[in-house]
């Protein structure tokens, strides 16, 4: 296994899928060329150039989707250590962009039905694998598509899907998350106007950049309203009483909780599901240094948590925005699978198989994935890609970022994993 599955992993981080353009096909057509060469059934499906590949394993009424996308954000070159699309090993790691999100899980999932067609393993259910194009901007031709047009093909109890699977040291013990949901992506532009002029003489004009500025400024410094829903006070809760400080959390109570946590990146994830986040990215206006610009605009990054809508979103900015109006360009609320379900159960029982005496917890996702679609259409699903106890945690800080990559034992374990869980869902 360990040989395979890291050549998999290899081959299709080699494959030029940054989004956009995407050309996700070319990840696609490859793994149809494996799927073939062992007598896997698959089909392609969505725009040309740009395709979803399907496949399933088995029949009958239970059925397992394993979930993932081959498209890949973009990398600079010049920030690597090694090239990022390379797919190079060095001391036991896969180096390149889509390590960890997700070709990691493309490769893991898609080595998953080669070996139990191998091992021609009797399925009393489908097992179906679906790798989607452009998660990365949205899933409009991916997992949108599927869920719309192909939903037949792709319908199942539960699925997995990436957004999870990582752990916190606490105390020597290991904290896994399993994701059950994530906030909604609110994203929204700010636009003044004003009247332009001579640069000289600035006040016989009306800057629509200051305008644009201040209202930037007023956003930076909301204080939006903390909100504990009940899977992320659980998963507080489990952190701390596995560091020896059991206590009850609430909203008065959680921010010096998130000061004492030694995770940065596990505390300021606290933090930004514990409230909707507000973050002015981009500003754009003017168009030379002379001239006292008429038009400006800026987008802001909005996540919301169940509950807020876009009124309430409204409601809460735009006294904070005065001269600049506000628009909402794309949005859809926060989702959700349960954790008190069998699903959940089966896989917090097989991650525990798979990595021996660990502790899981249901996790709330700061982003988005696709798994919003499935939700969407009655589908559970579940983000859990799980990496080896070994793994160094601070590593996560590279998905998107320079030196993305992942260790063989972890692909071990996520396709370990997926092979356990898949035959005692379909024995």
């Amino acid at each position: 296994m360990r040989t395979e599955v890291v050549e998999i992993l290899q081959d299709l981080i080699r494959i030029d899928t940054v989004n956009p353009p995407g050309n996700e096909g070319r990840g696609a057509r490859y793994l149809g060329e494996l799927f073939e060469k062992e007598g896997i059934e698959y089909q392609l499906v969505g725009e040309e150039g740009r395709e979803n590949l399907v496949a399933s394993l088995g029949e009958g009424k239970k059925r397992l989707l394993l979930l993932s996308h081959t498209d890949v954000v973009p990398a600079s070159e010049e920030k690597w250590d090694l090239p990022p699309f390379s797919g190079e090993m060095d001391d036991g790691f896969i180096w390149g962009r889509g390590a960890l999100d997700c070709k990691d899980l493309v490769a893991a999932e898609a080595y998953t039905l080669i070996r139990l067609k191998r091992e021609k393993a009797p399925l009393n259910g489908t097992l179906i694998f679906a790798a989607c194009a452009d998660e990365e901007k949205g899933g409009t031709v991916g997992a949108k598509l599927l869920t719309e047009t192909y939903t037949d093909m792709i319908r199942a109890d539960f699925a997995i899907n990436e957004g999870g699977g990582e752990y916190i040291d606490v105390g020597g013990e290991k904290l896994y998350l399993l994701q059950t949901g994530e906030k909604g992506p609110a994203w929204s532009r700010l636009r003044a106007s004003g009247v332009a002029g001579h640069g000289s003489l600035p006040t016989l004009a009306d800057n629509a950049v200051v305008k644009v500025a201040k209202a930037v400024k007023a956003l930076s410094e909301y204080n939006p309203e903390i909100v504990i829903i009940p899977e992320i006070k659980e998963l507080i809760e489990t952190y701390l009483s596995l560091r020896g400080d059991p206590r009850n959390v609430t909203p008065q109570n959680v921010d010096e909780i998130i000061d004492s946590i030694p995770d940065q990146v596990f505390g300021e994830t606290l933090r930004s599901v514990t409230r909707m986040t507000v973050s002015p990215n981009m500003i754009q206006g003017g168009t030379k240094v002379n001239i006292v610009p008429d038009e400006c605009e800026a987008e802001v990054d909005v996540r919301t948590l169940p509950g807020q809508d876009e009124s309430y979103l409204r409601r809460e900015l735009e006294p904070l925005i005065k001269e600049c109006s506000l628009e909402i360009v794309h949005s859809h609320p926060a989702n959700f699978s349960s954790a008190d379900s069998v699903y959940y159960r089966l896989i917090e029982e097989t991650a525990k198989d798979v990595l021996g005496p660990v502790h899981c917890a249901p996790h709330m996702l700061a982003g988005a994935t696709d798994s919003f679609y499935l939700r969407q259409v009655g589908i559970a699903s579940y983000g859990v890609s799980l990496l080896s106890t070994h793994f160094p945690s601070e590593l996560i800080k590279t998905v998107h970022g320079a030196n993305e990559r992942i260790d063989i034992e972890s692909m071990e374990v996520k396709t370990e994993f997926l092979y356990r869980l898949a035959r005692k869902y379909l024995s």
